[in-house]
């Protein structure tokens, strides 16, 4: 079987995995999802074993700085386990396995299970065209048009693919950027219904009423701007972001009047005060209880142990749970990560014809957006998609490479130019130089 296929397969059933009616799940601990990934591990180290040509790991910076971010984590479940007998280390293991051990085997399959640049584009443009047909019933299920109960809500707040408003949030300012390149390069031409889905998701961007996502809308792709200004024309860029946030704002009118979504109205401006001081005080009793052990700013106090800790079911923030868990050490190497696999993109564009390089850009702007989200938000759920997209985004970029290489390797070196007899001194010999 084509091993696009596969990887497409392995993509849907992470997706349906988010879906509530379904539980996919063969024994207590074992899911499809874990069995589909093993196999495709096991699949790619056999075909690099048998190989004449093995399996090259590039991207060696990106591997790099994972592993040592695993091997972090690890040491620090490690030592906690070994010192606080309090700890439940095998939750801990549970929760480092099917987190940051199955993003990096994610990130390592997609990178390296695809071996053309046509497969990676086909295997990345069924994605995202998948996950802008799930918005379709996502926003059916919103308006009630049925109900078909398979996405919830909370106080009116649309919970879509990821059960939690925040979080879903997150993914569609992530996905929205890919999702317009991918259209955008689509032939021949998106037709009506697919510009009607990138419409819908800004629509359940909209209703999730999170307002850290709707800073990243703002803030990403400014900060994405400058950091893209030698590649990208930023008059244009941000002509097309206000007309972009005028038409947002029109859009969210209607929505609010048609649907009845005040709500967002008053999470925007009339701030509940208790809401809006719920995650200041937890990042506050977060750093409180790091005060009385002022090294774990340097080390942590372990993995997993905000959970263990009992001061909120969550940190709300990436940054200070690691920081927590992780100390600066942690936090360092997670931010470096998001630096490198960004940076790797952006290095890219030097070399990339227009339309792979609307895709690097689009990629960067997510991936942007995405770090100043999760400042207000854990984002675990969304974790396996990002990490996806990071693969194929870096499999599209090696394939690029090595038809460049192969296209400059395959011209015929010119001949020097005979000298010019016109310039030639009497007398003199010609210049060779």
């Amino acid at each position: 079987m084509n091993r696009r296929l596969l990887l497409f397969g392995l993509f849907l059933i992470l997706v349906l995995e988010l879906l509530r009616p379904f539980s996919l799940r063969l024994m207590p601990g074992v899911s499809y999802k874990n069995l589909a990934l093993y196999l495709l591990l096991i699949f790619l180290g056999l075909r690099a074993a048998t190989s004449p040509q093995g399996m090259r790991f590039r991207d060696l910076d990106v591997h790099a700085v994972f592993l040592a971010f695993l091997l972090y984590v690890f040491i620090s479940w490690a030592v906690l386990a070994a010192l606080d007998p309090t700890y439940n280390s095998w939750r801990g293991f549970v929760a480092m396995k099917g987190q940051w051990l199955d993003y990096y085997l994610l990130l390592l399959i997609y990178r390296y299970g695809i071996d053309s640049l046509e497969d990676a584009l086909w295997l990345l443009k069924a994605c995202t065209l998948t996950l802008l047909l799930i918005t379709v019933p996502i926003f059916m299920d919103y308006v009630n048009l049925p109900n078909l109960a398979f996405f919830g809500t909370h106080k009116g707040r649309a919970e879509g693919l990821m059960s939690e408003a925040n979080i879903y949030g997150a993914f569609l300012v992530f996905f929205l950027p890919i999702a317009f390149a991918v259209l955008v390069n689509r032939r021949p031409r998106p037709g009506w219904f697919w510009k009607l889905t990138l419409v819908l998701c800004v629509f359940m961007l909209l209703a999730t009423g999170s307002r850290g996502a709707y800073v990243a809308a703002i803030v990403g792709p400014i900060a994405a701007t400058w950091y893209l200004r030698r590649y990208v024309n930023a008059r244009a860029i941000f002509r097309i972001g206000g007309q972009s946030l005028l038409a947002l704002a029109i859009l969210g009118a209607l929505a609010v009047v048609i649907f009845d979504l005040w709500f967002i109205v008053e999470r925007l401006f009339a701030i509940d005060p208790q809401s809006s001081a719920g995650r200041i005080d937890i990042w506050s009793a977060a750093l409180r209880v790091m005060l009385e052990w002022p090294m774990s700013f340097v080390v942590g106090y372990g993995w997993n142990a905000f959970g263990e800790s009992g001061l909120w079911k969550s940190a709300h923030s990436e940054y200070i749970n690691a920081l927590y868990e992780l100390g600066v050490i942690g936090l360092l190497l997670l931010v470096v990560l998001f630096a490198v696999v960004i940076g790797r993109s952006r290095a890219a564009l030097r070399s990339m014809p227009p339309e792979l390089g609307r895709l690097q850009i689009a990629h960067i702007y997510a991936m942007v957006a995405v770090m100043v989200d999760v400042v207000f938000v854990q984002v675990q759920s969304f974790w396996p998609l990002f990490w996806i997209y990071a693969g194929l985004m870096m499999c599209v970029q090696a394939h690029c490479n090595e038809a460049v290489a192969g296209k400059e390797s395959a011209e015929p070196v010119a001949e020097p130019p005979a000298p010019d007899e016109s310039y030639r001194l009497p007398g003199a010999s010609a210049f060779r130089g």
